[in-house]
């Protein structure tokens, strides 16, 4: 609560009295996006930087208005881009449960949290396993889904 940003915040007057910024969910989110950001940005960045922009110029000459250019140009080829990232970040998500553990102590539960509390702290083996096998179903499909829904590999590897 005597952080340096409580300090800060209390000094520029922007609050009146120091905020809990630790061991809430609030923390916990902000630390996954923090840690999980970059694997979305650079394939994004990649798609758009492989993009062919004179075909948004095209559309923009031919009347487009430039929401109408990118929901129609820009959008539909930076998707499988999108769709990477998303990849990128979902997978190594579902398994994390050091960021909760530091930020949110024991007030958050994620997936991996739960997983690895069953295993190691409460020794129920077999619904640790459980929970680890429909997070596996859950990975599958979120895989299988993206496949279909264009991903850039037409065959699937299991």
């Amino acid at each position: 609560a005597n952080g340096p940003m409580n300090q800060i915040l209390l000094t520029l007057g922007l609050i009146d009295k120091p905020l809990k910024l630790l061991y809430t969910e609030t923390a916990v989110m902000i630390g996954m996006v923090y840690g999980m950001i970059p694997f979305v940005i650079l394939p994004v960045y990649s798609g758009l930087e492989r993009m062919d922009w004179m075909v948004v110029e095209a559309a923009r000459d031919l009347g487009s208005s430039p929401f109408k250019a990118f929901l129609t140009v820009t959008f539909p080829m930076t998707l499988p881009s999108a769709l990477a990232g998303f990849m990128l970040t979902f997978l190594p998500s579902v398994g994390l449960f050091f960021i909760s553990d530091i930020l949110g102590g024991a007030n958050t539960v994620l997936w991996g949290n739960l997983v690895h509390d069953e295993l190691l702290k409460s020794h129920d083996m077999p619904f640790a396993a459980a929970l680890s096998v429909v997070l596996f179903m859950l990975t599958m499909l979120v895989i299988f889904l993206y496949h279909r829904a264009g991903g850039k590999n037409d065959e699937m590897v299991f």
